[in-house]
C-alpha cells in the first residue's frame, strides 16, 4: 500500500503571470507557500483485475479508460498503470473550490503514489511537469502552473516562468522564526462558498487577451499593465524576505 500526502497552498504573490498568457511574451514569476492541510491518495493492490476509485463517488470498472474521474484516468495512463489497483482520495479541505490549488495537489498527490506503486522514485520537478501536462495539455484547464509546482514542491517557494515553456524553482531563504510567526497569524476561513478556478481563469483569458499583456509606455497604470505590476510583487516578496523579514516585506508590499 502506498499513501502519498500532498500539501495544499497560500499564492502569496505573482498570481496569473503563471498563466501562458503572460510569459509567453515575458517571464512570469509567483512566490508560494505550502501549509499544513494535505490531499491524501492511498493506492493499494487489488486481488483481482478490475480498477477501483474512491471519492465522493465510487467507480468500479475493468480498464482506466473506462473511468470518469479524469485526473486519476490520466495519471493511471501518464504512468503506465491500467489495472488491478484501488485509489482512494481523501482531503483536510473541501475537494473542490476551496481556492488552495486541491485539485492540482490531487493531480501531484496521484502521480507521487502511482511512481511509487510501480517502484519508481521520480524528482519533484518531474511530477509538477507531469501534472501539468495533465491539466493544462490534456484535461484543457485554462490555468497557470503554480498550484503544481509549489504541491510538488512544498515549503516556500519562487517560481520563474519562463517564455520557453521551463519553470525555475528557488526555495525562499527565511528563518525558521518567520516561518513560525507566518503560521500563527495567517488565518483561513471556511464560507461554504466554492468556485472552480477554470470557470474564473477561462473567462480571464477572454477578457484579457494575449495582446493586453503588452507594455504600456505612457500614462497611468491601465488594467492591462496590471500582471506585470504582480509579476513585480512576487520579485519585491522575494528580494526583501531575506534581508527584512517575512513580517516587515508584508507590510512594504505596495498596493494593487
Amino acid at each position: 500500500m502506498i499513501i502519498a500526502q500532498t500539501p495544499l497552498r497560500v499564492s502569496l504573490a505573482g498570481g496569473g503571470t503563471d498563466l501562458q498568457q503572460f510569459y509567453d511574451i515575458e517571464d512570469g514569476r509567483t512566490i508560494s507557500l505550502a501549509i499544513d492541510k494535505y490531499v491524501f491518495v492511498i493506492v493499494s493492490e487489488r486481488f483481482d483485475s478490475k480498477v477501483y476509485v474512491n471519492y465522493s463517488k465510487k467507480e468500479i470498472v475493468d480498464h482506466v479508460d473506462e473511468l470518469q474521474h479524469e485526473l486519476v484516468r490520466e495519471a493511471m495512463r501518464m504512468t503506465d498503470l491500467s489495472a488491478g489497483v484501488e485509489v482512494t482520495m481523501l482531503a483536510d479541505i473541501p475537494s473542490e473550490g476551496s481556492g488552495l490549488g486541491s485539485s492540482s495537489s490531487l493531480t501531484v498527490g496521484l502521480l507521487n503514489a502511482f511512481h511509487m506503486y510501480c517502484g519508481r522514485q521520480v524528482t519533484a520537478e518531474q511530477l509538477a511537469r507531469e501534472a501539468c501536462q495533465i491539466e493544462i495539455d490534456i484535461c484543457g484547464k485554462p490555468i497557470g502552473k503554480q498550484d503544481q509546482y509549489i504541491a510538488a514542491y512544498g515549503g516556500v517557494h519562487e517560481f520563474q516562468y519562463r517564455r520557453d515553456g521551463t519553470v525555475e524553482a528557488r526555495r525562499v531563504k527565511i528563518s525558521s522564526a518567520d516561518v513560525r510567526r507566518l503560521g500563527s497569524e495567517l488565518m483561513l476561513f471556511y464560507t461554504d462558498i466554492t468556485r472552480r478556478s477554470s470557470e474564473i481563469l477561462s473567462g480571464f483569458s477572454v477578457r484579457c487577451p494575449v495582446h493586453s499583456f503588452t507594455h504600456c509606455a505612457h500614462g497611468p497604470p491601465t488594467r492591462s499593465a496590471r500582471p506585470r505590476e504582480v509579476a513585480n510583487l512576487a520579485y519585491f516578496s522575494t528580494a526583501s524576505l531575506p534581508k527584512i523579514g517575512l513580517k516587515t516585506a508584508c507590510e512594504r508590499l505596495p498596493a494593487c
